[in-house]
């Protein structure tokens, strides 16, 4: 199960990973539905083709895997507009402020957006007994009851709401990435930066990076939890035990490559629907854009 995909995609998702040869256009396709118009970060959208080649492995008559999305349409392009550092809606014209109708319309979409998540994993992989891997942003994952005092940040989410009707049928991992500074919501944060990851790292030093997976609960790093962090920063009670149930490290963050992008992954069309939105997207990194293919060199390193 995908979080970038919509699960009204999934009679399309099913026929591209288990067809004979492998629909790079439907592919495609699929992922230009991506609620946010810019998600075309190539690793992501391979799994596609990884699963269609595991498919073409297994004997005949063998299941296959199926892969299934977890999202629904939201208009996600004027949600940005209005939210954008550099918000487009301010000096664009007149029939492109009345977007703020498109962004109500999503409101209740959004608001719900754990929940119909959670409902997809039921429906499509614990209602049919089958086993499944979920890959989801790690704000939508804790699965534990929460402590006095992070009740609002986890209780909302799809992961505690599979938690409390399935409890140990689901389980959680956390892998090992980039911490991220309060500052990146609250502008006025003078603290210093996050240190979690830099110590974890440090650990690992100590057992020449050797890839590992553990489980947190009853681990020395259950109880870790780092203030300068924007995880943990507006939630002092919360700890690593309560946002991650397995951890898995694999390398250092230094060794990580970024994703690549997907070459013509913006279309002429998708960026003419939401041409304001693309032409944010570049002033924030100080170019102007006036075609998809300028809005995809954006990406591109």
């Amino acid at each position: 199960a995908m979080e970038v995909c919509l699960a009204q995609d999934n009679a399309a998702l099913e026929r591209l990973v288990t067809a004979p040869s492998f629909d790079r256009q439907l592919a495609l396709e699929i992922a230009r539905h991506q609620p946010w118009g810019n998600w075309g970060w190539k690793e992501h959208w391979d799994v596609l083709e990884t699963v269609w080649r595991l498919n073409q492995s297994l004997s005949a008559g063998s299941k296959m895997v199926r892969v299934v999305g977890m999202e629904w349409p939201m208009d996600l392009q004027s949600v940005g507009m209005v939210g954008l550092g550099n918000n487009p809606a301010a000096d664009c014209p007149l029939w492109e402020k009345l977007r703020v109708f498109r962004v109500i319309a999503s409101l209740p979409h959004m608001v719900a957006r754990d929940a119909f998540m959670a409902r997809q994993v039921e429906a499509e992989i614990i209602e049919k007994g089958e086993r499944g891997i979920v890959w989801v942003g790690r704000n939508h994952t804790p699965v534990g009851s929460p402590q006095v005092g992070v009740g609002q940040r986890t209780t909302n989410r799809m992961g505690f709401l599979l938690g409390q009707r399935y409890g140990d049928r689901v389980f959680q991992i956390r892998l090992h990435g980039l911490d991220l500074s309060p500052a990146v919501t609250d502008p006025g944060y003078t603290g210093a930066g996050p240190r979690m990851a830099e110590f974890l790292e440090g650990v690992m030093r100590e057992r020449q990076n050797a890839p590992v997976g553990f489980t947190v609960a009853g681990s020395p790093f259950a109880v870790l939890r780092d203030s300068d962090s924007i995880e943990y920063h507006f939630e002092p009670r919360l700890m690593l035990a309560d946002v991650a149930g397995g951890y898995v490290f694999l390398c250092p963050r230094s060794e990580v490559s970024r994703a690549t992008w997907l070459d013509g992954y913006v279309s002429e069309r998708m960026f003419v629907a939401n041409k304001p939105f693309y032409e944010a997207l570049g002033r924030q990194t100080g170019r102007q854009v006036h075609s998809a293919e300028e809005v995809n060199a954006l990406f591109r390193p």
